[in-house]
């Protein structure tokens, strides 16, 4: 048998790095309202249908924001969290009018 010594990870995070592109500060519900149409995409892909209001409460309740014209790091489960669940599913990289991002390791 062998035993493995050093760290080993099952991580069931997901990381993005987020720029906010205006030069006013940004709140993860900001984010959320701008890409909402991820919750109609997650709900096309799925038998469990998650209601804008429960995501918009789910963001609202972080307390994650991001400066003006600055990057910003968010770590998300995508096993237990709503965010995370449906941000895994559907984000990838990419841009909008106020924001852009990508996936980055942990």
């Amino acid at each position: 048998m062998k035993i493995r010594l050093d760290f080993v990870t099952n991580s069931s995070e997901v990381a993005y790095i987020i720029r906010n592109r205006t030069d006013t500060t940004k709140t993860l519900l900001d984010f959320i309202k701008e890409l909402d149409h991820l919750i109609d995409k997650y709900n096309e892909r799925n038998d469990y249908p998650v209601s804008r209001e429960d995501v918009y409460e789910d963001a609202e309740g972080r307390l994650w924001s991001v400066g003006p014209n600055e990057e910003a790091f968010l770590m998300l489960s995508w096993e237990s969290d709503l965010l995370g669940i449906i941000l895994a599913e559907t984000l990838g990289s990419g841009s909008s009018e106020s924001f852009s991002w990508h996936e980055t390791d942990l």
